[in-house]
């Protein structure tokens, strides 16, 4: 159709140039809504998810027209669905094993260093970008829960790592604003312990 009729096929590649930039963008305040809930520790039901929605469009109006891209409520067998549900389930459930994990290690023997960074590289290997993303974005803020940055600073070091290698160095230490503060020799004593 694009070929047929050119300045129809215009249309349609700007519109799904459009969509896409808003598509990017739904999946950024996606982001941000999961790690502010799941960072905050608050419990999600599917009930919920409407009044979210709701917030969501009192914010951005135009978001109106799909509000079925961030949740789709089912009645009898079948279950929710919709980016954010899905998001917030896919993300709780892997806090949940991380939890889970480190509880694990806290009960056994401490670990050699080298079986260490191997058991948390198996558990950041669960963590997908757009998570460890987020998570830049949380050390990024002021935060008054210092464990919870130091956990979060374990997860983010293949990224700091990345960042490390492509950037100069002070956009590094712009980038990861926590190294400036008073508490910064605990992140980087925690690898060597």
């Amino acid at each position: 159709m694009k070929e047929a009729i050119p300045p129809l096929g215009l249309r349609m590649e700007f519109r799904e140039k459009l969509f896409a930039w808003k598509k990017k963008q739904r999946n950024e305040l996606i982001n941000i809504i999961v790690e502010e809930v799941i960072s905050s520790n608050v419990t999600l039901r599917a009930h919920d998810f409407p009044v979210l929605i709701n917030e969501i469009v009192g914010i951005f109006p135009n978001e109106k027209a799909v509000e079925e891209y961030y949740f789709i409520p089912r009645n009898g067998r079948k279950n929710p669905s919709g980016k954010l549900y899905a998001k917030y389930k896919n993300r709780r459930s892997k806090k949940h094993k991380l939890t889970i994990a480190d509880t694990e290690n806290n009960d056994s023997d401490k670990l050699s260093s080298t079986e260490h960074f191997r058991s948390n590289s198996a558990l950041v290997s669960e963590v997908d970008k757009s998570t460890l993303l987020a998570f830049k974005t949380y050390l990024s803020r002021d935060s008054s829960n210092w464990n919870e940055v130091r956990d979060k600073w374990k997860l983010t070091y293949g990224i700091r790592q990345q960042d490390l290698n492509e950037m100069e160095s002070i956009d590094f230490l712009k980038s990861w604003p926590k190294l400036s503060d008073s508490r910064a020799p605990e992140l980087v004593n925690d690898y060597q312990n």
